[in-house]
């Protein structure tokens, strides 16, 4: 009869050595020190060029994300992400879960939904793409939180703070 052995522990065994990570600014931080240089993503930029992204710019960004949500008194408060897959999502999303409590919102929902989910969950900002960023401002008289901060993935959309300049080193 085999003893009651944790699973994690019968892993460690079995397979390889992993370390135990408890949070992901603990899981960020390692990956960055362990994989600093490494291409962490692949991107294309506005030219249509392939742009490499290292653990360490990764974990910038989200430092630089972070504090810059920190800064708006978003410590602890509810903080919604909306869009497609992408890079400035991951970035968001991390960031977000740091920082407070991410709400994480499917693309697909339609806007009274959104905002329903907003209300409900009490976020005060909200990132994610134009599109999804659009559908809501153009129901915004339906927010509960008139202050809510918007903040779009795309440069060009003048409707929100540019999720850019949110990540600019602090």
């Amino acid at each position: 009869m085999k003893k009651n052995i944790p699973i994690a522990e019968q892993l460690k065994k079995k397979y390889h050595k992993t370390e135990e990570v408890t949070n992901f600014k603990d899981m960020l931080y390692r990956s960055s020190d362990i994989y600093r240089s490494r291409t962490a993503f692949k991107q294309k930029d506005e030219n249509g060029n392939i742009v490499t992204i290292s653990y360490e710019q990764f974990k910038n960004d989200i430092v630089f994300l972070g504090t810059s949500l920190l800064e708006k008194g978003f410590l602890n408060k509810r903080i919604a992400v909306i869009g497609k897959n992408s890079y400035q999502w991951c970035v968001s999303y991390l960031a977000a879960s740091i920082v407070g409590v991410v709400v994480p919102i499917d693309k697909e929902l339609p806007a009274n939904d959104v905002i329903n989910f907003m209300n409900v969950s009490q976020t005060v900002c909200l990132l994610g793409d134009s599109k999804n960023l659009g559908s809501v401002l153009e129901n915004i008289e339906k927010l509960k939180n008139p202050d809510t901060v918007f903040s779009s993935f795309d440069s060009d959309f003048t409707k929100a703070v540019s999720f850019s300049y949110l990540v600019q080193e602090r």
